[in-house]
This record gives structure tokens, sequence and C-alpha cells, in this order.
């Protein structure tokens, strides 16, 4: 099954300590990767609703992290619901850019 990337809006985290949520829409997609802007000052930290710096994944400037869905034999048994991610920081003002897999259609 092809996917195809797509990008959301760079997040930015305003104020650190204050997770964000990359998005509002709850729609469902195979893989998420997330990428630290280059030129933050501190680390960026991907979870859920609770994110924050002792609790998330950290990814340091210019650094990546990608979530995939479990499949099976090629079909996805699972899908990624958008909404469900936030992102914290260690510096007010990082931001992170984030593309999002589906199916090719």
């Amino acid at each position: 099954m092809a996917q195809k990337s797509r990008p959301l809006a760079p997040v930015t985290v305003s104020v650190a300590g204050t997770r964000v949520q990359i998005t509002s829409s709850a729609s469902g997609c195979g893989g998420i990767i997330f990428q630290a802007n280059s030129a933050n000052t501190g680390k960026i930290y991907v979870g859920d609703s609770t994110v924050t710096s002792s609790n998330g994944i950290a990814i340091g400037p210019g650094e990546s992290y990608t979530i995939a869905s479990q499949s099976l034999d090629g079909v996805m048994d699972a899908e990624l619901i958008l909404s469900d991610y936030y992102l914290d920081a260690d510096t007010s003002g990082n931001s992170c850019r984030i593309q999002y897999l589906t199916v090719r259609s």
C-alpha cells in the first residue's frame, strides 16, 4: 500500500513548559515524522496530552523522530490520530516541523 507524506503547519511552543497540541484534526494516519528546527536552542519533547520534559521523547535541534503504526503483512492494523500528539520545549519559541503519512489516493 503506497503512502503519501503530507505536511502540517510548523508548531511552535510559545512558552516552555506549556504543551501544544500539534493539530486539532482527529485525522488518522500511518505515521508521523517530527523534525526539530535546527535553530532551536533546546530540546522539543513529543508525547500525549501529559507531555513534559521529564516524560516526552526528546529531540534536539535538527533531529527527527518518527512514530509508525503497527502493521502485519503490509496491512495497517491501527491508525495514529494526529490530535493525540503534543509538544513541549526547553526554550520558549522552539519549533518543530511535522509530516504525516496517509494512504496514497
